[in-house]
């Protein structure tokens, strides 16, 4: 008799656990990549045990507001140009934002991409004050700051034609350096950045080519645990919010 009343009793406790009663399933984890030559206001990096944090910045917050509206938790991966393509193809990133098919060739095929853009951002040619730009034949020959390893849709076929002279760097700020230091004549970046550098140093002066001006996308790993239509849903709900156009460029 006693037996059998353990016996039952330890039916009863795995039925009540194949149910799932009282079990509360593991919650969904992003693991977000950032690329690391990007700098302030699209990221902030604090360096903590020689190891480089995600502490800040635009991508952040991104990051952050998608994984609320899909309910998950995230983690954001620093990750060199050079490498996110085949972080993204094997799964060990799950997404990144700020993107374009252009700009992960060759993989973007092979990647799911947010039916709806985020925000449009536009690449401009910085210099400093005393100089005047009015075409992108001035630039021939002299030197251009770009960032290693990243792809230029537009500008890309006129450094391999010569047309201009690209010299890449590791990061923004490096570059944005290599200008003030005179290394450099001109350098590649976006306008959301140079308007963030403009404020810290006021020589600085921008030429809008009307090349490289992009809708910017979230690429999604095929083989991450969020589904496609799940993020576009995420982002259209922040758009519909009007997160992308004013919130997320609003200080904190």
């Amino acid at each position: 008799m006693r037996l059998f009343c353990l016996y039952s009793f330890i039916i009863f406790i795995n039925i009540g656990t194949a149910v799932g009663s009282s079990v509360v399933p593991a919650q969904k984890k992003i693991f977000f990549a950032i690329l690391s030559s990007h700098g302030s206001p699209f990221v902030d990096v604090t360096r903590k045990n020689s190891r480089e944090e995600v502490t800040g910045g635009l991508f952040m917050r991104v990051g952050r507001a998608l994984a609320k509206e899909l309910g998950a938790d995230v983690e954001f991966i620093l990750i060199p140009p050079a490498r996110v393509q085949d972080a993204l193809l094997a799964g060990r990133v799950d997404m990144i934002c700020h993107m374009t098919p252009g700009w992960l060739q060759p993989s973007a095929a092979n990647l799911d991409w947010t039916t709806d853009y985020l925000y449009e951002s536009n690449n401009v040619i910085g210099y400093l004050q005393g100089q005047s730009v009015k075409s992108l034949t001035e630039l021939k020959g002299r030197k251009i700051a770009a960032i290693y390893a990243f792809h230029y849709k537009d500008y890309d076929p006129l450094f391999e034609k010569k047309e201009l002279n690209r010299e890449d760097g590791p990061s923004t700020e490096s570059n944005v350096q290599k200008l003030l230091k005179d290394r450099v004549h001109f350098v590649l970046f976006s306008k959301i950045e140079y308007d963030f550098y403009k404020k810290k140093y006021s020589d600085l002066r921008f030429f809008d080519s009307g090349l490289e001006k992009v809708q910017t996308r979230c690429a999604l790993s095929r083989k991450s645990v969020i589904k496609i239509n799940d993020l576009n849903a995420a982002v259209k709900t922040l758009k519909d919010r009007e997160f992308f156009t004013k919130k997320l460029f609003e200080r904190p």
